[in-house]
């Protein structure tokens, strides 16, 4: 996905099929942005990380789609199953 896609209150799949929902989209002293994300539906035996922090780059990445969003511009991103209507 693009960097701009990247939004807060969405939440994101991943090639591995992980869920992650976007917390917060913050900047740097510098000027770079970083993304805070948890991780959906993660069993809790699991050794995989159930947050983070890391420059929305690296998030954008990672994300192959969206999974759920309150942002009306990201919704032809849906996947079908996850799609309300």
């Amino acid at each position: 996905m693009k960097t701009t896609e990247i939004r807060p209150h969405t939440t994101y799949i991943g090639p591995d099929g992980l869920l992650r929902k976007v917390k917060t989209v913050t900047m740097t002293i510098t000027g770079d942005l970083n993304v805070e994300w948890k991780a959906v539906k993660l069993s809790r035996k699991s050794s995989l990380p159930t947050w983070g922090i890391e420059r929305i780059a690296y998030f954008a990445d990672w994300a192959i789609g969206v999974h759920d969003t309150l942002s009306e511009d990201l919704e032809p991103y849906l996947r079908p199953s996850s799609c309300p209507r």
